[in-house]
């Protein structure tokens, strides 16, 4: 069973998740870093919107891009099959 995303008050939920996946970026939270990309996902962020979170986490906040990369397109993967 897929993971519903939570409410995410006022913003939509697939906004809300891709703060979360760029919070989890910033702090280099790697064991969250799959679960907010499949939250993400859930919510109906599409996987360009998701690796345009990476793109603005590697920028701002100096986070290892090529890594996280890796990481986020080994659960985009898997959440498609």
């Amino acid at each position: 069973m897929a993971h519903e995303p939570e409410p995410a008050g006022t913003l939509l939920a697939k906004v809300g998740c891709l703060a979360a996946l760029g919070c989890a970026l910033a702090v280099r939270r790697e064991d969250e870093i799959t679960a907010c990309t499949t939250a993400c996902l859930d919510a109906g962020a599409t996987p360009d919107e998701v690796m345009e979170v990476l793109r603005l986490a590697t920028v701002t906040a100096e986070c290892p891009g090529d890594k996280y990369r890796a990481i986020i397109q080994h659960a985009i993967e898997a959440f498609g099959r």
